[in-house]
């Protein structure tokens, strides 16, 4: 297998940083249909009518918060013809020391988190790039392991590229089978005003770390639950919280930003008060079920009510007066209550499924990652 040395990173690449030149975003415009790719930290950004580079090079993110995050690779290889910014740095192996695809492949396998400078603004500079240090075996040896994980890499990504795709389905699942539900009713629909006994924007105040009443905003509430040991607490005085403290039953209705159309019923014991981007639903329970009308609010026909009626492109947001235009199907009490059982059954098995394919799937990330570290301590 030959003997292996470990070198610093400086040692087996040449460093082309000096000649990236940044291109404003206002002047790629300019560009527009340009057959260069622009490269950023993460990857291609835009495309542009020149080129500064040639060849295969490997690009390693200088700064951002993916250099912690690791959501996208940071290091990864550029060929042909292209253009790149000062957000990553630009390197070529030496060929008589190593490979592109050896370095990516470590970088792929290493936690650099002790070379990355600031907290606000991540940053991986030349001197502390440099000092990485790479295990480096003989080149053929170099190569065997490139060859190995190569194949082995692409099994596993085709198998993650189907999990991935199955799970996108089985999450879309849910709505389909809402649409067909909804959609074999027959019966009367009402504005959404006229079952309502109140439609109500929240409270505007701060957060505090204590408090007697919770502060449920849209970003507290996820996957239909609000996790209260990390929820903040509201300054609201105890004379003006009577009006927006929340019963079990309401229903919230996120009414800006890039949540606006999301929902959520209130089943919570926690005394709670709610944001002022959130508006409060109080259906008359005689009529409507709290429980119905939440598996309503996540069906496609209500997304394509609430598209419709979703004002400002950049900041969409919706108002208490066209919640209540909303039209929404109502049979019988004893019909909606056999819906939300039927929707929670189907729900059940969707997420058991969900959670399922997800535990594969991290599974199979884990076995790339525990692949890498094998490889480069010479046990592949």
């Amino acid at each position: 297998m030959g003997k292996w040395e470990e070198v610093s990173f400086e040692e087996v690449v040449d460093n082309f940083d000096g000649k990236r030149i940044p291109i404003k975003a206002s002047e790629r415009k300019n560009s527009e249909g340009g057959k260069y790719p622009y490269y950023g930290a993460s990857g291609i950004i835009d495309y542009v009518d020149e080129f500064i580079f040639e060849g295969e090079h490997l690009l390693i993110s200088e700064d951002g918060a993916n250099l912690l995050a690791r959501v996208y690779p940071i290091a990864f290889k550029a060929d042909g013809k292209f253009w790149v910014n000062n957000h990553a740095h630009i390197v070529k192996a030496k060929e008589e020391k190593t490979t592109n695809d050896y370095l990516e492949y470590y970088f792929s396998s290493i936690d650099i988190s002790e070379y990355v400078t600031g907290s606000a603004q991540p940053k991986l500079n030349q001197k502390k790039l440099n000092s990485i240090r790479i295990p480096l075996p003989p080149l053929p040896e170099q190569q065997r392991i490139v060859t190995k994980l190569d194949g082995l890499f692409a099994k596993i990504d085709k198998t993650i590229s189907l999990l991935e795709a199955n799970l996108t389905h089985t999450q879309d699942l849910m709505g389909s089978v809402l649409d067909e539900e909804f959609g074999k009713l027959n019966c009367k629909s009402y504005l959404l005003k006229k079952i309502s006994d109140k439609i109500q924007y929240g409270y505007t105040g701060k957060t505090k770390e204590k408090g007697k009443y919770y502060y449920l905003r849209i970003t507290d509430i996820q996957d239909g639950q609000v996790d209260f040991e990390k929820a903040p607490f509201s300054d609201i005085s105890n004379e003006v919280a009577p009006k927006y403290i929340l019963n079990q039953g309401d229903v919230l209705f996120a009414r800006t930003g890039a949540t606006a159309g999301k929902s959520y019923l209130f089943n919570d014991k926690e005394p709670s008060i709610f944001a002022s981007y959130l508006i409060r639903v109080v259906v008359k329970q005689d009529i409507l079920s709290p429980n119905y009308l939440k598996w309503y609010f996540q069906s496609d026909e209500y997304w394509s009510q609430i598209f419709g009626n979703i004002v400002g492109a950049a900041q969409p947001n919706f108002n208490g007066k066209k919640l209540g235009e909303l039209n929404i199907p109502v049979p019988s009490l004893e019909i909606q209550n056999k819906c939300v059982l039927n929707f929670e059954e189907y729900d059940k098995v969707i997420r058991s499924s969900i959670e399922t394919q997800t535990q594969k799937l991290n599974h199979l990330k884990a076995l790339k990652s525990s692949l890498l570290d094998q490889a480069f301590k010479g046990e592949l």
